[in-house]
């Protein structure tokens, strides 16, 4: 998936062929997880098979895509699927507890997460998003394991690390959603990938492609032009010139 972010959000790098193709890849995506949402009574893009381990996870993900289908069509169905997405993990599912510790009236108290529980406080460490439901769960959960509803197979405490664990690579998916649904609620508006202003790096000490590397030389800057990450470069003749991080001249 993020290879086809990068690749959709910079049309000035790749070939409209594989442009296309990213693109294709992620409204696929994005419109089976708006499918899935219509057809759910909670209004949630989970299927059965996503309440395994780290099932909140599997939510925070499908965020991500419904953003980037968001950004790069303005489609509305996109935005407000994704938003439906944090409604769930912050208290709107079948057992009314918002799945990210210190945010709510119900929210998840007992972590599997040893820091919360031996610092002597009752309270968690704020902000952890919880792996949520789990109907594989084979720990002090495993009683709680609901097969005719799976999304109510959860043990807020700490002893289950099927279902109450906390990881990285849960909340960076759920950080990334929220604050981008924060950014577009408040401003109205996504960056539009053809009109990013121009920021300039300097290009000594980046490692770059072999393919590259013959572009790029002492006084070369990576800029942030059209959208799209290029190296400007000053010929022989003073005059500037553009390549795309491929090597390819950009007229």
């Amino acid at each position: 998936a993020l290879a086809a972010f990068t690749i959709a959000t910079n049309p000035d790098i790749f070939d409209m062929d594989i442009l296309d193709s990213a693109k294709a890849c992620i409204f696929t995506l994005a419109d089976s997880i708006v499918l899935s949402l219509e057809n759910n009574g909670y209004g949630v893009p989970l299927l059965e098979n996503d309440f395994n381990w780290g099932s909140n996870s599997f939510a925070a993900n499908k965020g991500m895509i419904l953003i980037h289908a968001y950004i790069l069509s303005k489609e509305e169905k996109y935005l407000n699927a994704a938003t439906a997405i944090i409604d769930y993990i912050l208290g709107r599912n079948p057992l009314d507890i918002s799945y990210l510790t210190g945010y709510g009236v119900n929210s998840a108290k007992n972590p599997h997460h040893r820091p919360s529980q031996a610092d002597g406080i009752d309270e968690p460490v704020p902000g952890m998003l919880v792996g949520g439901p789990n109907y594989t769960a084979n720990d002090c959960a495993k009683k709680f394991v609901q097969m005719d509803a799976v999304a109510k197979s959860y043990y807020d405490n700490s002893c289950s690390y099927a279902t109450n664990e906390v990881a990285i690579n849960w909340n960076a998916p759920f950080a990334y959603v929220i604050g981008s649904l924060q950014a577009i609620y408040t401003t109205g508006k996504t960056y539009d990938i053809t009109t990013v202003p121009a920021k300039f790096l300097e290009v000594e000490g980046i490692k770059t492609a072999r393919n590259l590397q013959k572009q790029v030389s002492a006084g070369s800057k990576l800029v942030i032009r059209n959208g799209a990450v290029q190296v400007q470069k000053i010929n022989r003749e003073g005059k500037v010139q553009y390549f795309n991080i491929g090597g390819k001249r950009i007229r």
